[in-house]
């Protein structure tokens, strides 16, 4: 019999649910930090593959895909599509290329595109100006919009000579 009349065994109860629960809790904890290891790892899994490596196009959400400089010297091999320099101010560009037209007029330049189902391949120094000009034609309805990754900056790394006109 216990001070205050019971027999000790009631406070075993508590202690065990509050044992039970703090384990529970520790449980919980490590199943929230594998999924989580897990997400991340499928989510470094899905960039590396969207970063085009291996050669790979990769398809954006905005409508448009991304190309490797290796993809565009081997499309340039049996050339097929319009290829447009959107840099401003004009810096040079690869060779075939058909048009210059700045990444900021392009929707005022559809009059000398090819139509909205011909693929366009677009680049200009690095990316960003290219990423604006291929948003553009995708919101015009255009569909085989290609973006060339890391540009003029790019091409030439891989070994690649620029044009001028």
């Amino acid at each position: 019999m216990t001070p205050d009349g019971g027999f000790g065994h009631e406070l075993e109860a508590p202690v065990q649910r509050q044992s039970a629960v703090v384990e529970s809790r520790e449980e919980r904890a490590v199943d929230i930090r594998r999924n989580w290891i897990s997400v991340a790892l499928a989510g470094g899994l899905l960039l590396v593959a969207g970063c085009g490596l291996g050669g790979r196009a990769s398809r954006t959400g905005e409508g448009y895909t991304v190309i490797t400089v290796e993809e565009l010297a081997e499309m340039l091999e049996d050339k097929d599509f319009v290829m447009i320099n959107v840099h401003i101010p004009y810096k040079g560009e690869i060779p075939q290329t058909d048009l210059f037209v700045p990444f900021n007029e392009i929707a005022d330049h559809t009059g000398e595109l090819p139509g909205r189902e011909q693929t366009i391949v677009l680049y200009c120094a690095s990316d960003p100006m290219s990423t604006v000009a291929a948003e553009t034609l995708v919101s015009l309805g255009y569909t085989q919009v290609l973006e060339l990754r890391g540009g003029m900056h790019a091409w030439r790394s891989a070994g690649h000579e620029l044009v001028d006109r």
